[in-house]
């Protein structure tokens, strides 16, 4: 088997068993728009950077925006990421899966004050607000509501004066500059925390599923902390598949992200989910969301809408039924005379017809009819 490609510095320190250090680095694709032409960006500010390690780490992937430039380094901010689940690689070409886990404390926090400031790289708040208690980190998105900038929203790069401003960069575009005097609410809205509660705040994006995610593995200088040789392995590349919020009160808030690899297409049997909801792609105003669903069309064909019926009725009916009833006559000599008649009656009868119905998955193996 070939032996994977990695720095000099690296091969030589598992080689010689020499002591090392080693961290996680993940590349996290927040939901976005559909660019004119149908593609999505693949600008660095659509993603969401992560590391396991102690301290934050720069490293660039080698990957092009979508004008076809390089993304250039990005920082992989610590503090966040709490677990990688466990992986293993085999020769063999098979689905895999994978979950990552990440402190969601920081879920939905928001300040409002009238004496926020802002330029088009800092917002500063009032001396009486400390930024990092109310649970603001590097890496957050912020959504800005009130003032010149209501609207918009913004990566926090880094924050500094004693906790009281934001170093932040835009996402779509560049916010101008705010006096203090308009009440201003700053909302954290990382869609890598709140994805698994809803929607996003995108009015036409509605789903965190099939986003791209990528893991590598760096390992580190055990006295510098630095990336040994700068290339890290990719060990990890996929899409999400299903999302939690895991609350406790010894641990705190965590958003658990389940991924499967690329090879998860072709282990999965293609077909149609006969549950209304999924096939509609609904919103929580029950709406179908073409632009989410399976294909367009389906957002608005209701038929699935009686798949999962459930419905509780103990019917009456009548029936006639023969009774036999016997008549004595007696005569008034003293014999006494037996009769059998036989008549018809009415009968009531109750029958049970509940019955509950389950959405089951149409399988479709070639074609699509």
């Amino acid at each position: 088997m070939a032996e994977r490609p990695i720095g000099a510095n690296t091969r030589k320190k598992l080689i010689n068993n020499e002591p090392f250090a080693y961290a996680h680095l993940i590349k996290f694709e927040r939901p976005s728009s559909t660019l004119k032409n149908g593609n999505y960006s693949t600008d660095a500010k659509r993603y969401a950077y992560f590391t396991d390690a102690s301290h934050n780490l720069s490293f660039d992937d080698q990957s092009n925006n979508t004008a076809g430039s390089n993304n250039g380094q990005q920082t992989y901010i610590a503090g966040k990421l709490l677990d990688v689940g466990s992986y293993s690689e085999t020769v063999e070409a098979r689905a895999a899966g994978m979950s990552i886990t990440l402190a969601a404390e920081s879920l939905n926090n928001a300040i409002t004050s009238t004496g926020i400031s802002m330029t088009s790289t800092t917002i500063t708040v009032p001396a009486s607000i400390d930024l990092v208690r109310e649970g603001f980190r590097e890496g957050d998105k912020i959504f800005i509501s009130g003032g010149t900038n209501t609207g918009k929203y913004v990566n926090v790069t880094g924050i500094k004066t004693n906790n009281t401003v934001l170093l932040v960069s835009n996402i779509d575009t560049t916010q101008v500059t705010q006096n203090a005097g308009a009440s201003i609410t700053l909302s954290i809205v990382s869609d890598e925390l709140q994805g698994p509660l809803g929607e996003t705040n995108l009015s036409t994006v509605k789903s965190y599923a099939n986003r791209d995610v990528w893991i590598y593995k760096a390992f580190l200088d055990p006295e510098t902390g630095v990336i040994l040789d700068s290339t890290p392995v990719l060990i990890f590349k996929g899409i999400i598949t299903k999302a939690d919020i895991e609350e406790d009160v010894a641990k705190g808030v965590r958003a658990k992200w389940s991924l499967t690899s690329h090879w998860g297409d072709f282990a999965m049997v293609k077909g149609r989910p006969t549950n209304d909801a999924i096939h509609r792609a609904l919103d929580n105003q029950n709406r179908g969301q073409p632009l989410v669903s399976l294909r367009p069309e389906y957002a608005h064909d209701l038929g699935f809408l009686h798949a999962e019926e459930t419905l509780n009725i103990l019917a009456t009916y009548t029936t006639i039924e023969q009774e036999t009833k016997y008549k004595m006559k007696k005569k008034w000599y003293g014999k006494v005379k037996m009769k059998e008649v036989v008549t018809d009656v009415e009968v009531e009868n109750d029958v049970d017809l509940s019955f509950s119905l389950s959405s089951k998955y149409l399988p479709v193996i070639y074609g699509v009819q």
